[in-house]
């Protein structure tokens, strides 16, 4: 089932469209953005497969994925992408996901988008768990998870930082504009 705009100060959180191909192409083709991620390229077949299947995906009952563009509400730009990944048959504990363009680096944009995301999750999505990674190096990545409330997790042998929130134990601090 498709969801409702998700709204933020700044930003949109909505289905993805066909017409957000070439917005998502700059952030899929990005070395930099991809440079901390498990895929080390994207190439534009992939990013098509990609919104195709985001659109799909939109309708499934349970839904398994929510994959959301992020768009800035003055002007209407695509800056990033973000989504939760259902990871379990209860469908209650999800994956969080985002990127954000480059040239938007350092807006608090992504600490926006992914603590409505969470809102999202716990609110109405029914989810009880949300958690996210990043790269031990991906400094910029693990603050967002810190800002939003996350809590970090201790994963042996793990090669990525893991933070979280369940439903019971509100997030560490209260999610703010990102900013």
């Amino acid at each position: 089932m498709a969801i409702d705009d998700l709204f933020t100060e700044r930003l949109l959180l909505r289905e993805f469209a066909d017409t957000d191909f070439d917005a998502l192409r700059e952030i899929d083709g990005d070395p930099e953005i991809l440079r901390y991620r498990t895929r080390t390229e994207i190439t534009p077949a992939e990013t098509r497969a990609f919104l195709v299947q985001a659109q799909s995906e939109a309708a499934d009952q349970p839904r398994q994925r929510y994959a959301l563009a992020v768009v800035l509400r003055a002007g209407g730009r695509l800056v990033g992408q973000c989504g939760l990944t259902i990871i379990n048959s209860a469908y209650d504990e999800a994956f969080m996901w985002y990127s954000v363009s480059r040239r938007e680096w350092g807006q608090g944009y992504a600490t926006e988008a992914a603590g409505r995301l969470l809102r999202f999750g716990f609110e109405d999505a029914g989810l009880r768990r949300i958690f996210a990674e990043c790269h031990p190096d991906n400094l910029a990545s693990a603050r967002v998870m810190e800002k939003i409330g996350l809590r970090r997790e201790s994963v042996s042998g793990a090669e990525r930082l893991r933070y979280a929130a369940t439903k019971d134990e509100p997030p560490a601090q209260t999610a703010g504009d990102g900013r």
